[in-house]
């Protein structure tokens, strides 16, 4: 096994996807659908052709006023902790559904209020959707840690006696019928006349086949909703390791003056971005890849054999949260040679097509935060709170107090 940690060496292997290096928990089929995100060959380039511009930013631009409208139902549902105006909460609890929330509504049209607005107590189970989601993100980590062997992430027996193998199989039939409901119910809206034109990213794959189709709604939809969610997660908790830069964010948010519900909205955090992108250069969703070559190449003037394990890090050492290194000379607008550069989606043709979208609903889900709360802080040690890496690399034991702003 080759490791590389060398950023400059990493956007090589990523950028030489997927002629020289493939995954192997793709070309083993460790998840049990397909997508854009968890194929190769032939079957990727079909995907990424037909899918990818469903990702553009015109679609993504007209997704922002339901990000802003999920998001506010965060805040009320987070104002509801409240006492005596001070709130405690663990953003790993919480988050997920609002990013989950977003997804339904962004993906399948469809709004689930996973975040349960009329005060069901969090824990609550608001139907099988997030039963199946949850059991296929913890058993794909499950099984995605163990691609090296294949054959025990199969659904048939002794391997699927596993309850981490079993819940992952479950989740993913539940969200196939389920999908496959959604779709058959819009396609005949459709060709019946009756259908609307919608933002949604069912609308706007409606032309791929039924396997790819639904192969990439649930993709998008596991992918997306834990990626963000964890993104806003940890860039929560550098802020409050780091007041002053909090302090910063939200003059930037109180200077805008309303809610984000515009592209407009967002040109105008520039900071708050910058935030974000700076947790995920800090804490990327993926802490690591595993790729297989495919045949023999050169890197870094050493040879790489034929079958050759090469493992990338994404998260080199780092010693301080520093958002400004993301912005312009002048301190006025985002490097966009830099932001471009940023490797946490990924590099190259098989980049996350999604990026643009996750930033911008990070970016609103932040805003609306620091908008209604102030003095965001630890309500634990810092030497608790530790990395753990599921199916996404989120902040486990985080839990933060603020207080509820006035006026």
């Amino acid at each position: 096994m080759v490791v590389v940690s060398d950023s400059e060496l990493i956007r090589q292997v990523l950028n030489a996807r997927p002629r020289t290096y493939i995954k192997p928990s793709n070309k083993h089929k460790i998840m049990p659908m397909e997508g854009m995100f968890n194929t190769e060959g032939e079957v990727w380039k079909r995907n990424r052709r037909l899918g990818a511009p469903a990702f553009n930013d015109s679609n993504s631009m007209a997704m922002i006023p339901d990000m802003s409208k999920i998001a506010l139902r965060l805040i009320r549902q987070l104002e509801r902790l409240s006492q005596d105006g001070r709130i405690v909460w663990r953003p790993v609890e919480w988050l997920p559904l609002c990013t989950l929330d977003v997804l339904c509504v962004t993906t399948l049209g469809k709004d689930y209020n996973f975040l349960n607005p009329n005060g069901v107590p969090l824990g609550h189970q608001s139907g099988e959707l997030q039963l199946a989601m949850n059991d296929l993100l913890v058993g794909s980590g499950y099984a995605l840690q163990r691609s090296a062997m294949p054959w025990i992430t199969r659904d048939r027996f002794p391997w699927n006696l596993n309850p981490m193998i079993k819940k992952m199989h479950s989740g993913a039939k539940t969200l196939n019928r389920i999908c496959d409901e959604i779709i058959n119910k819009r396609r005949a809206e459709r060709k019946s006349g009756k259908g609307v034109e919608r933002h949604d990213l069912l609308d706007k794959l409606l032309h791929l086949d039924e396997v790819d189709l639904r192969g990439n709604l649930i993709t998008f939809l596991v992918a997306g909703s834990d990626t963000t969610a964890m993104t806003v997660a940890w860039c929560l908790y550098y802020l409050a390791l780091y007041p002053e830069i909090q302090n910063r964010a939200r003059v930037e948010v109180d200077a805008l003056g309303h809610d984000p519900n515009a592209t407009e909205d967002l040109d105008r955090l520039v900071f708050v971005k910058c935030c974000i992108l700076e947790a995920l250069r800090l804490q990327p969703p993926a802490v690591f890849l595993l790729h297989e070559c495919t045949h023999d190449t050169e890197l870094d003037g050493r040879r790489i054999p034929t079958g050759t394990n090469v493992l990338t890090l994404f998260r080199k050492a780092m010693v301080a949260d520093a958002p400004k290194r993301w912005l312009l000379p002048d301190g006025s607008l985002i490097d966009q040679a830099r932001e471009r550069d940023h490797l946490a989606f990924g590099a190259g043709p098989r980049q996350c097509p999604g990026k643009n979208m996750a930033i911008k609903e990070a970016v609103v889900i932040l805003t609306l935060i620091l908008k209604y709360f102030n003095s965001i802080s630890l309500n634990c040690s810092s030497s608790i709170v530790r990395g753990e890496a599921t199916f996404t690399y989120g902040p486990l034991n985080l839990e933060l107090q603020m207080r509820r702003r006035v006026g």
